[in-house]
């Protein structure tokens, strides 16, 4: 099963965690099935189709930047994460 793992503010839908999607799935159909599922917290972490300034996508502990890899299919055994990196003193 593919699993997403959004940013700790954003974890109260817990059955946005973990997706049962097709083998077929890319990166972008997951963030469009999350725009459909939880629109708010889409707009949060998106805008324009983008992810937003501030929060950072990795696929298996790799980080994706840009559009870089959006259409590449996915695995049942790939993990999503979006983070948002804090700092501060």
């Amino acid at each position: 099963m593919t699993t997403l793992t959004l940013p700790k503010s954003l974890e109260k839908n817990s059955e946005l965690l973990e997706l049962d999607l097709s083998n077929k799935t890319t990166i972008m159909a997951v963030f469009d099935h999350l725009a459909q599922i939880s629109p708010d917290v889409y707009g949060a972490l998106f805008e324009n189709n983008m992810l937003k300034k501030g929060y950072y996508l990795f696929l298996n502990k790799q980080n994706i930047i840009g559009n870089q890899q959006n259409e590449k299919p996915l695995s049942v055994e790939d993990d999503l994460v979006i983070i948002q990196p804090l700092s501060g003193g």
